[in-house]
C-alpha cells in the first residue's frame, strides 16, 4: 500500500466517523423533537449524512466485486451499497420538500412539486436504480439490447441521477427562499449546501475518485450545522 493510499484510507475513517457522529447526534435529537415533520427530517438527515457513507463505500465494493458484476452475491453487495445512496438521497430530499413546502404560509408550490413533480421524479428515481441493479442473466450477453442496457447504465442513468436530484434540490432552494421562519430558513439553507456538496463532490468522482475529499468536508461541516440548527421545538432532553 503507498503513502497515497494510506492518506487516503485515513481520510475515508475520519470521514466516517465524522458522519457516525452527526448520524448519533440528529436520532438524538428525533428523540426530543416534538412536531412530527421535524422528527422525519432528523430521521432523514441521518439517514442523508449517511449517504457520505455509501459513497466511501462504493469504492471498496467496487474493488472487490468489479462493476458489472454477474453472479448473485456481487450483485447483491452492488445493488445494496448504490440502492442506500441512490433511495438515502432522494428520500431525504423528499422529506425537507414537503416540510419546508409547508412552511410557506402562502402555501405555494415551487417547480409543480405538489401537482405532480413528487411522485414523479420518485418513479424515475427508482425505477432508474431497479433496472441498472437488474440481473445481467435476464438479458443477453451481446447484441443490441446489450449495448442498450450496458449505454442506459453508464451514461443514461448519471443524467437521470444529477436531473432528479438537481431538481428536488431546486424546490428545495426556492421553498427555502419563500419561507419566513429563521429557524426553519436556517436549517434548510444548510440542507441546501449539503445536497450541493454531497452532488458536485459525486460528479468529481468521476473526474477521480480522490477529488471526493475536497467536497466531502464541507458536506460534513453542512451537516453538522444542519443538524444543529433542527432543534426548533423539543422536549426537555439533552441532545
Amino acid at each position: 500500500m503507498s503513502l497515497g493510499d494510506i492518506i487516503t484510507f485515513a481520510i475515508e475513517i475520519a470521514f466516517t466517523l465524522a458522519t457516525i457522529f452527526i448520524i448519533v447526534k440528529a436520532l438524538t435529537l428525533r428523540r426530543a423533537l416534538v412536531d412530527r415533520p421535524y422528527r422525519a427530517r432528523a430521521l432523514w438527515s441521518a439517514i442523508g449524512a449517511s449517504s457520505l457513507i455509501a459513497l466511501i463505500s462504493t469504492g471498496p465494493v467496487d474493488a472487490v466485486f468489479g462493476n458489472n458484476p454477474t453472479t448473485l452475491i456481487p450483485l447483491v453487495a452492488e445493488a445494496a451499497v448504490y440502492g442506500w445512496l441512490f433511495l438515502g438521497i432522494y428520500g431525504w430530499i423528499i422529506v425537507n420538500n414537503d416540510v419546508t413546502l409547508a412552511a410557506d404560509f402562502l402555501n405555494r408550490d415551487a417547480l409543480s412539486w405538489r401537482k405532480g413533480g413528487r411522485i414523479l421524479s420518485s418513479v424515475v428515481w427508482v425505477a432508474t436504480y431497479v433496472i441498472i441493479n437488474l440481473p445481467p442473466w435476464w438479458f443477453p450477453a451481446s447484441g443490441a439490447v446489450a449495448a442498450a442496457m450496458n449505454f442506459f447504465a453508464n451514461v443514461v442513468s448519471s443524467f437521470i441521477f444529477f436531473g432528479v436530484a438537481g431538481y428536488g434540490g431546486a424546490v428545495l432552494y426556492i421553498s427555502y427562499k419563500r419561507v419566513n421562519d429563521l429557524r426553519i430558513k436556517t436549517y434548510t439553507r444548510w440542507v441546501v449546501l449539503s445536497i450541493v456538496a454531497l452532488l458536485v463532490g459525486i460528479l468529481a468522482t468521476f473526474i477521480t475518485p480522490e477529488v471526493f475529499i475536497i467536497f466531502g468536508i464541507p458536506f460534513i461541516y453542512c451537516m453538522y450545522k444542519s443538524v444543529g440548527s433542527l432543534a426548533i421545538r423539543t422536549h426537555t432532553l439533552t441532545v
